[in-house]
């Protein structure tokens, strides 16, 4: 049994992975903010309740340099920039241990069980406070030649006025940003939940209604650039917002609307909704582990 561990920003998941990617057990802790430290106590606790564990799969925020054997950036965990995680646990547990970027994993997971079962050539966009991902092309996942492949968060519109990390792809396809800015711009009380922005976007508020259909648009557009350079069969949206019907079915009205009148409309991608939900980075990680 492998021992698949998700490093969030805000929790540690974890679970017992089985050899048919199904999990028989899992849990989550509070993600230490601190240092790596705190971090790692907490990864003690973690691996001593599943003690018994063959191995330990992780997917963990930033680029995973594989070549250099650590992690680039470390996303929301700044104190995992330029940490050899993998080498670190594996000498401090005595087990063997794998680690993929966790957008990698989510896209490996839904590869191997969830909603790419069958499909060869297919992006996966995990929608939450930016936008993480992964790209799967004949059935293998790809990393790229620096680790960068399917890191579509990082995508700009345009450099020519400079620097402007607004018109950076995660930003303008925020899930995090779309919720909040609805919630000002329906003056909500800070606590209202994600759903009940969903509820007031399918009410017919105005404003809720065009901040989401351009959200929607900004995802629909940068699928129609992906897809004349790699050309996939289908892109799954993941995150916590595609569990609502209405994502998925918005930006296909979108690449709709854009694909009119191309005459390359023939190009027009499948767009699904992820299935694995938050289960997707665990099994995707004990996926790579088995793979790598």
């Amino acid at each position: 049994m492998i021992l698949a561990i998700d490093i969030g920003a805000t929790y540690i998941k974890y679970g017992i992975v089985d050899d048919d990617y199904l999990i028989t057990a899992q849990n989550k802790v509070l993600t230490p903010k601190q240092s790596l430290e705190t971090l790692l106590e907490a990864l003690d606790a973690v691996v001593e309740e599943f003690r018994e564990c063959a191995g330990i799969a992780i997917a963990a925020p930033g680029t995973i340099d594989q070549k250099q054997d650590c992690i680039l950036g470390g996303g929301g965990l700044e104190y995992l920039d330029h940490v050899r995680l993998r080498p670190l646990l594996s000498e401090r547990y005595g087990k063997r241990v794998s680690l993929l970027n966790d957008g990698k994993c989510a896209a490996l997971g839904e590869l191997a069980s969830g909603s790419l079962s069958g499909y060869h050539d297919a992006v996966v966009m995990v929608l939450g406070s930016g936008v993480g991902g992964g790209l799967i092309l004949d059935g293998k996942l790809r990393d790229g030649a620096h680790f960068y492949a399917g890191e579509i968060s990082f995508i700009f519109d345009s450099f020519v006025d400079g620097y402007n990390d607004q018109k950076m792809f995660a930003k303008r396809a925020s899930a995090v940003a779309l919720i909040q800015s609805i919630i000002a711009a329906a003056e909500l009380p800070e606590t209202t939940t994600g759903e009940e922005v969903f509820d007031l976007i399918r009410s017919g508020h105005p404003e809720a209604q065009r901040l989401f259909k351009r959200f929607c648009f900004e995802i629909a557009n940068q699928i129609v650039n992906l897809q004349y350079i790699l050309d996939v069969e289908v892109y799954a949206m993941g995150g916590g917002i595609s569990a609502q019907p209405l994502v998925v079915q918005e930006i296909r009205t979108a690449l709709k609307t854009i694909y009119t009148g191309f005459h390359e409309s023939r190009a027009l991608p499948e767009v699904i909704a992820c299935t694995l939900g938050n289960n997707a980075n665990l099994i995707g990680a004990a996926y790579h582990y088995h793979s790598a």
